[in-house]
């Protein structure tokens, strides 16, 4: 790897096809060297070659055709980035001034709504495929119930209250790995002296809905531990049945079929090259890549690298020197990857980019 960049006062920024787009901390927009916005507060991504975004003076959708350089306004406020046959998106359009939400299909060819598929403003969609959405009521933050929703047939397909499993709110949705939908639910851990969350992680027939099993447990050295946090770190192939994550000091590896949860130690690895606690951020698809605390800088992330799923090893890194005279850190969901590039932003907002040799 060699570094290829560094772009000073970075918000965010967002790749969709390799392309990156950046907001800087004075509200502009840049695709590539393009301006494209001085008012952005949201980047979305590239689809059909259109660029989506949204502006601050009315937080409404921006359509940009990156040929003809025109822009639509609609009236939407976000976008789930899943594409639907017949050019049909699941949007989340945002009614002010009360701030309410409904749930529409968006016709992306014509650029008009085609149907609302949601009124009531609570719904929250979670996950979306190209037929299926898995919706939970928002009213309460705190949610345990979640159904799979057909959109093209217009029909629930089933529902499931997590509540039983003594689970207390619904955390994320992995996605459908084959026939099974994975989902990771919030519960209290049970010894009173402390008060972090621990995840149950579902495995559901996509079909009838069945619970097919539960894990929320792993033996590590012999003995059995709590999960916590994992769900934030494992990525996963398109298409693939294999969630993989490295976090703490171990590589993880969920089994989305059996639910079979595994933690091998790559604490040797780490210690050879002075690093500890990592977590991963993105795969390619030969590498898991993570950020990293430097037992010589401090005990913030100062180090970004990536693991080969292979061998199982770490074959490269980089540790961020500077960072003790900056103060900086590698931000949390750090580094991403995007064609031969690897990105990743600081705390001191610069993207630090680094090119493929």
């Amino acid at each position: 790897m060699i570094a290829a960049a560094k772009i000073n006062d970075i918000k965010e920024y967002s790749i969709s096809s390799s392309e990156l787009m950046i907001v800087n901390l004075n509200k502009q927009l840049f695709h590539g060297e393009r301006l494209v916005s001085s008012d952005a507060i949201m980047i979305g991504s590239i689809l059909d070659g259109f660029l989506i975004y949204g502006e601050e003076s009315d937080y409404k959708t921006r359509l940009l055709n990156l040929n003809s350089n025109k822009v639509k306004v609609v009236g939407l406020y976000s976008f789930f980035r899943s594409s639907f046959e017949g050019k049909l998106l699941i949007a989340s359009e945002l009614i002010l001034p009360k701030y309410e939400r409904t749930i529409v299909k968006f016709d992306f060819q014509n650029q008009v709504i085609h149907k609302i598929l949601f009124e009531i403003p609570y719904y929250k969609v979670l996950w979306a495929s190209k037929s299926l959405l898995v919706i939970k009521n928002n009213e309460s933050f705190d949610a345990t119930s979640f159904f799979l929703y057909n959109h093209q047939t217009e029909t629930t397909l089933w529902q499931f209250d997590s509540s039983e499993l003594g689970i207390e709110k619904i955390s994320k949705i992995m996605g459908v790995f084959g026939e099974v939908l994975v989902v990771v639910g919030l519960y209290e851990n049970p010894d009173p002296r402390y008060s972090d969350q621990y995840e149950l992680f579902m495995g559901f027939d996509i079909n009838t809905g069945s619970l097919l099993w539960q894990q929320k447990e792993v033996l590590i050295n012999e003995k059995t531990s709590p999960l916590g946090g994992l769900s934030f770190n494992l990525q996963f192939q398109n298409d693939g049945l294999m969630l993989e994550a490295l976090l703490g000091e171990y590589y993880w590896t969920l089994n989305s079929q059996s639910g079979e949860i595994t933690a091998v130690s790559i604490k040797d690895q780490l210690d050879d090259i002075g690093l500890w606690v990592a977590m991963s951020s993105a795969i390619s698809a030969t590498h898991l890549y993570f950020r990293a605390q430097v037992h010589a800088l401090g005990g913030f992330a100062k180090c970004i690298g990536s693991f080969d799923l292979e061998t199982k090893k770490i074959d490269w890194f980089h540790t961020f020197e500077e960072f003790n005279q900056t103060g900086a850190a590698v931000k949390n969901n750090q580094p991403k990857v995007g064609g031969n590039k690897i990105y990743a932003l600081d705390t001191n907002n610069t993207l630090h980019i680094f090119e493929r040799e």
